[in-house]
């Protein structure tokens, strides 16, 4: 399944996360939950010293998807069901994904 980034709606394989937490020496909770806020700039190398912020991923004015932003708040970090609710949400036309 892919989650997807609420800055640039860029779609990544969730379990990347899992080679990135062994690469930096975090856990994955603490890799995905970074992702949530600061977005694949998360899945970039030497992760470990980038600070969870409000940070876009790309250097641009945008602002997050509402709708992709509002699933990471409501599901935590259940990331298994928001990667399931943005599949299905993409799939009727409710996302842009």
């Amino acid at each position: 399944m892919d989650v997807v980034c609420k800055w640039c709606l860029e779609s990544w394989d969730m379990y990347e996360a899992h080679d990135i937490a062994k690469a930096t020496s975090q856990t994955y909770q603490q890799v995905m939950a970074s992702f949530t806020k600061i977005g694949c700039a998360a899945f970039s190398e030497g992760m470990e010293s980038i600070v969870a912020t409000e940070k876009n991923c790309v250097d641009t004015d945008a602002e997050p998807d509402q709708g992709i932003q509002a699933i990471y708040e409501l599901l935590g970090n259940d990331m298994d069901g928001a990667a399931s609710l943005i599949e299905d949400f993409g799939a009727i036309g409710m996302l842009d994904v």
